[in-house]
């Protein structure tokens, strides 16, 4: 008798496939050259322009042509209530030309301080706010101001508190046409966006006038407002705020 086993073996195969994602991050660096433009007259100076003063730092909206070199200077010559409305002129909410600059007419309470107050800045390592602020109510039409990437260049100060003064050193850290900007001492309404990097918490702003005796205006954010690059956040005012006349 003969006996025969067969054994049968089962081989499992087990293949393994590897997905590699790449991620390509495009840098875009926007290069702003100024020309200097030679001229005659202010017409030649304003040939692309409005010629009204859109009263923003740096100023690209009115140019006057110097004398002293011949050359197109942004800045205005000539008052908004100009008859025959030359240019460049000043706008009406910046009425009276003083050495080329546009200012608010004598008497208007002018804002000349801001103060942020934030719960924290995650990771933020620069800083800045476009921010529009809405004035008085009062007036038709409402004033308003921006500021452009307003922040202090010389420390990161977002993450606590962060106090702007309308002053010659710090004007050109990014009051806009908010510098001194005649909103009627009080502010209605404002929306920030946050234009540095990390995450910015804001909690209010204060803002304070010429007028020693004008009741600062107060803005607040909801709890837990947090913004990243571009995003923004709109702000509940109390004008007058509790009969206080100066921030801190």
């Amino acid at each position: 008798t003969t006996t025969t086993t067969t054994t049968t073996m089962t081989t499992t195969t087990t293949m393994t496939t590897t997905t590699t994602t790449t991620t390509t991050t495009t840098t875009t660096t926007t290069t702003t050259t100024t020309t200097r433009t030679k001229c005659k007259n202010h017409a030649e100076c304003n040939e692309f322009t409005t010629g009204v003063c859109n009263v923003h730092v740096p100023e690209t909206e009115c140019f006057y042509c110097d004398p002293a070199d011949g050359f197109c200077k942004p800045g205005c010559i000539y008052n908004a209530d100009t008859a025959f409305q030359p240019i460049p002129r000043c706008p009406t909410k910046a009425p009276d030309c003083k050495n080329f600059f546009c200012v608010a007419k004598s008497g208007s309470i002018l804002l000349t301080k801001m103060v942020f107050n934030s719960t924290g800045c995650e990771g933020c390592t620069t800083e800045g706010v476009n921010m529009t602020v809405m004035g008085t109510k009062d007036q038709v039409p409402m004033p308003q101001c921006q500021t452009v990437d307003l922040n202090n260049p010389g420390s990161l100060n977002f993450n606590n508190s962060a106090t702007f003064v309308a002053n010659a050193t710090e004007q050109a850290w990014g009051w806009g046409n908010c510098y001194k900007a005649p909103l009627g001492g009080d502010v209605s309404a404002v929306t920030v966006v946050w234009t540095g990097d990390g995450k910015w918490s804001p909690f209010s702003i204060c803002y304070d006038w010429d007028n020693d005796s004008q009741a600062v205006s107060i803005c607040t954010f909801p709890t837990g407002t947090t913004l990243a690059y571009g995003q923004s956040a709109n702000g509940t005012c109390f004008v007058k705020a509790r009969g206080r006349t100066s921030c801190y």
